[in-house]
This record gives structure tokens, C-alpha cells and sequence, in this order.
């Protein structure tokens, strides 16, 4: 059993014409809102893209704690 949840994660594509299709990702809830602290690429992404993302947001604090507290 997982703990209670400390963090919660966006992940969306967004297609835009004539054919771009764009990955996002961030911090959730009201931290997408109030932040707008997400990373964009244009898709088809890598692992190191990913990564990158990762690395790119303002609260990559938060889902480092998170990494730790799950690894126990």
C-alpha cells in the first residue's frame, strides 16, 4: 500500500494544426493553475526528453521528497 499522496502530476498531449502534437508535464492540481509550471516538448519524446522534463520544473523538489519517501 502506497502512502497518502503528496504530489500530483499532469501529463497531456495537445494536438495543434497542421500536425504538431505537443507532450506536457508538471506538478497538478492547483500548481498547474497557479504555477504554470509545466515543461513542453514536441512528441515523439525519449527517455532523456523525459528526463529533461523532469529536471525543468520549478517543483522538481517535491517529486524528488516523493522518489525518496516511496523508496522507503
Amino acid at each position: 500500500m502506497l502512502p497518502e499522496p503528496v504530489a500530483e502530476l499532469i501529463l497531456g498531449c495537445a494536438f495543434e494544426e497542421p500536425c504538431f502534437r505537443k507532450i506536457i508535464f508538471g506538478l497538478g492540481g492547483i500548481w498547474v493553475e497557479a504555477l504554470a509550471d509545466v515543461s513542453v516538448r514536441l512528441a515523439p519524446i525519449v527517455r532523456e526528453d523525459a528526463e529533461d522534463m523532469i529536471s525543468e520544473i520549478r517543483g522538481k523538489k517535491i517529486l524528488e521528497e516523493c522518489a525518496v519517501s516511496l523508496r522507503g
